[in-house]
């Protein structure tokens, strides 16, 4: 398989057209991250385990979200907005052939969406899974942990 835009636009119509935080809006948003995976995109499975709360990195990265005291409101506007910055990031890079024009994004430019995003719902930077990882080991580390659920390999040195 190949990202397309057509791809990308059936999925943002997907989920932009279910009641947010609606099991069909949740379906919609993993739909999506598998279509990544489909792909041998990484992050569709850190994207899918948090969205569904699968696995113990979507659990955390749940967990995270309520301990920090946000509502389902926050939650629900965040899942959605994070799948559909991930789409329209990923749905320019492949239209207008940025670097390489495959897809992929940079663990710094999926970082900045997520804190940009939890900043918007006026949620802390630390309300994110993957802030605990960026603090003490930088940008990027959390997702080798999110993808695999291991937490056994990550340095903090």
């Amino acid at each position: 398989m190949v990202l397309t835009i057509v791809d990308f636009d059936f999925h943002k119509t997907q989920i932009e057209g279910a009641t947010i935080g609606s099991a069909a809006q949740i379906t919609a948003i993993a739909d999506y991250y598998q279509y990544l995976i489909d792909n041998d995109i990484e992050y569709g499975v850190i994207g899918k385990n948090v969205a569904t709360n699968n696995g113990t990195y979507g659990q955390f990265a749940n967990q995270m979200l309520v301990t920090a005291g946000a509502d389902s409101i926050q939650i629900n506007n965040t899942r959605m907005q994070l799948a559909l910055q991930d789409i329209d990031l990923r749905r320019t890079e492949v239209r207008d052939n940025v670097g390489g024009g495959d897809g992929i994004l940079t663990g710094k430019e999926i970082s900045d969406y997520h804190y940009d995003i939890f900043g918007a719902n006026g949620l802390p930077r630390e309300a994110w899974g993957g802030a605990l990882f960026e603090e003490f080991a930088g940008t990027g580390t959390w997702i080798p942990v999110a993808k695999d659920g291991d937490f056994s390999g990550v340095s903090y040195a």
